[in-house]
């Protein structure tokens, strides 16, 4: 340590799925040491990556017992009757008091048995059908626009040349790289998004600002010269258009009819939940379907703290972190990192 410095020592404190209490210990003295430590995720086998990207952080959701106050629940790659017991109760007197049960899995399992509705999937395509639920929610019009153009960064301008999303520093010399720019429709211009990281406002809350979801626009770059932008609205729709019920149909096994039904009915619910297993993110594609099916919440609205995308760790952050984790190489920081 003397001679490498802090970053030279690597910590690994296992998955802590049996005692957060046991893990925090080491954790907490890597903290304070300044040393490394290894993603948990990636210990086994890319556990919730996905979920992780799209919302920016490791841990998202809340404990189980929010099942209770859902009307619409999704157990996708998921049998807590069997690996959830303790809590699997809370799922099946939702059902008593109203709530449709949906789960989405290869086997009829004990989980299936008393679900509304069972989708057999073909393994390993969890992807293609997120995705086509996407498509359906976008060509039937169920998209929440008001929670879209707020809540999201649906309505970010994309440069059309690189892909990248359009910054301060393509439109000023010396600007800043985490100001990003929406199209707004009351000024008909490229305006800052508030919230975002280098914005003064730290505020989703949009005011004046009417942000443009779909469109092409000029912007005059930082050199004088035209950008040509888009949204990532745009970007992704037509990205979803390949993914039509009848598209994937062959690949997944899920009946169009079956799609379209799924989409609706959880646009159409007071308050849903998606519920995902572990095993989903092993697969090749499980990162991206997990992706996809937190761009299914957001597009119809369902994307509230305390409902979808589960994940409780107990609370233990202020003792095993009390200096901010140096993360090493795993595979969320090498994708990350590139």
């Amino acid at each position: 340590m003397v001679r490498h410095g802090p970053g030279a020592i690597m910590l690994h404190a296992g998955t802590g799925i049996v005692s957060q209490g046991k893990r925090a210990g080491p954790l907490r003295l890597g903290s304070l040491l300044g040393a490394q430590r290894l993603y948990p995720s990636s210990a086994v086998g890319d556990m919730f990556t996905g979920a992780s990207l799209a919302y920016g952080l490791p841990n998202v959701g809340t404990s189980l017992d929010a099942w209770f106050e859902m009307d619409y629940i999704v157990l996708w790659s998921f049998n807590p009757s069997t690996t959830r017991i303790p809590d699997a109760h809370y799922l099946w007197e939702a059902r008593w008091r109203g709530a449709r049960i949906v789960v989405v899995s290869p086997d009829y399992n004990p989980s299936a048995i008393h679900a509304d509705l069972w989708i057999p999937i073909a393994p390993g395509t969890d992807s293609s059908l997120a995705m086509s639920l996407v498509n359906v929610v976008l060509a039937e019009g169920l998209v929440d626009e008001d929670f879209v153009r707020e809540q999201t960064d649906l309505p970010f301008l994309v440069r059309e040349d690189d892909g990248r999303l359009l910054r301060l520093a393509d439109l000023r010399e010396g600007g800043r790289d985490d100001v990003f720019y929406a199209w707004d429709e009351a000024k008909g211009k490229a305006q800052p998004m508030p919230g975002t990281r280098g914005h003064f406002r730290k505020t989703l809350r949009l005011g004046a600002l009417r942000p443009a979801l779909s469109g092409r626009w000029e912007v005059q770059g930082a050199d004088g010269r035209p950008i040509a932008v888009t949204t990532v609205f745009d970007r992704i729709r037509a990205e979803a258009a390949k993914f039509s019920p009848e598209a994937t149909h062959a690949h997944t096994g899920v009946h169009p009819d079956v799609v379209r039904r799924l989409a609706r009915e959880f646009a159409a619910a007071r308050d849903p939940g998606i519920t995902v297993g572990f095993s989903l993110h092993k697969y090749a594609w499980g990162i991206l379907a997990c992706w996809a099916q937190a761009l299914w919440c957001a597009l119809t609205g369902h994307e509230v703290v305390d409902t979808e995308h589960q994940w409780s760790l107990g609370g233990i952050g202020p003792l095993s972190s009390p200096k901010p984790a140096r993360f090493g190489s795993g595979f969320y920081g090498e994708w990350m990192a590139g």
